[in-house]
């Protein structure tokens, strides 16, 4: 098969989609297969290593001097020229051009429908504009890969998709997760950021939908004070939280300068729990991160945050800071060993060849009828 993937994301987003991306190419590399891979993106990239991939991947740079056009129509002679059979879109949108285009399938990836369930996140302009690229997806493709059975749910509920044209496949994280940090380097790192030798920890976006104020508060009501490191990108929520933490005397930690991405398995294996109470998530890919790098992990009950860790013993009511708070303690004062084993062999089933092996299986389905 000729597959072409939308690679701009892959070449330019350091953490989400772009990560997501990668894993999957880095998937691919590691597969004895076949396939033509052909990556178009917009701009050339630093975030992932060309010259590990083997020789059945092309890659494209647009020269194109509006970019937003090139990937929405003119795309469409470059998949001509390469005899693409399949394009794949990873982030819930697909070229308009190819509409009409019964030659190439299509498939694309839907990670969550936030801007359907939370629209006061969004401005009025984004949420338009994101409902519209992601109906046409979904109308159009041949097959619609949803990264949980949560958002596979909402991909029914809002659109009307046939179930049968939805597959779920769950995404991986790095592989650096996986492997133990030596001390010196863990050290290293808690000084680089002035992290403390104890901590909670919760990667992710600083914002109201991440839940973090809820951890605060189920700090107030504990009687662990242990401090809480918030790893993320910050918007004005953050100045709340931080308000909130030196009213109640909590210790809120929120390193000023940006975390690296190599950086991240030391801060996670150091941390005593990893707490992600999100309101709503597509897939919550830290919680895989943190299960992976053998810390306990406390997430929330619903959507999909269940699905990834299917154990109940990690599971609270986002809304609730008495359960957060009683689970914190019990993960702090009991030997939960046993409890972050079962996670870390549940983590394994998450590695990205096994990712990789489930999409070519819907390239396979695709192509076959």
């Amino acid at each position: 098969m000729k597959i072409g993937i939308d690679a701009k994301r892959i070449f330019l987003n350091k953490t989400g989609l772009g990560s997501y991306g990668r894993n999957l190419i880095n998937g691919f590399n590691k597969l004895n297969i076949e396939d033509d891979f052909f990556l178009y993106g917009t701009g050339k990239s630093r975030l992932i290593d060309f010259s590990h991939l083997k020789e059945n991947f092309k890659i494209f740079i647009s020269k194109a001097r509006v970019k937003a056009f090139w990937r929405s129509y003119a795309i469409l002679d470059n998949l001509k020229k390469d005899e693409v059979e399949i394009y794949h879109g990873i982030s819930n949108e697909l070229p308009f051009s190819l509409k009409k285009q019964n030659k190439i399938k299509k498939i694309v990836d839907i990670h969550d429908l936030l801007f359907l369930r939370f629209p006061n996140f969004y401005t009025l302009t984004d949420r338009k504009m994101f409902e519209f690229k992601t109906k046409f997806a979904c109308e159009i493709a041949d097959k619609i890969i949803a990264t949980s059975k949560a958002t596979k749910q909402d991909i029914i509920s809002y659109y009307g998709i046939a179930e049968n044209k939805i597959e779920v496949v769950y995404q991986s994280c790095d592989d650096k997760f996986f492997n133990e940090v030596a001390e010196k380097e863990k050290l290293s790192v808690l000084k680089k950021y002035k992290l403390p030798q104890e901590y909670l920890l919760c990667v992710g976006t600083i914002q109201e939908r991440k839940n973090q104020k809820a951890i605060l508060e189920a700090l107030v009501l504990s009687k662990n004070k242990i401090p809480l490191v918030l790893v993320g990108s910050k918007t004005k929520y953050a100045d709340e939280l931080i308000a909130f933490a030196k009213t109640n005397n909590i210790e809120l930690i929120i390193p000023s300068s940006f975390v690296k991405d190599e950086h991240l398995p030391a801060i996670y294996q150091v941390a005593k729990a990893f707490v992600f109470p999100g309101l709503y998530e597509g897939f919550g890919i830290p919680v895989l991160e943190a299960m992976a790098s053998k810390i306990p992990v406390i997430t929330s009950l619903n959507t999909s945050m269940a699905e990834i860790v299917n154990n109940n013993i990690c599971l609270v009511n986002p809304i609730s800071s008495e359960d957060i708070k009683d689970k914190i303690e019990f993960f702090l004062q009991e030997d939960v060993s046993e409890i972050v084993k079962q996670n870390y062999t549940r983590a394994q089933q998450f590695r990205n060849t096994n990712f990789a092996q489930d999409v070519i299986k819907v390239y396979n389905d695709v192509c076959n009828k």
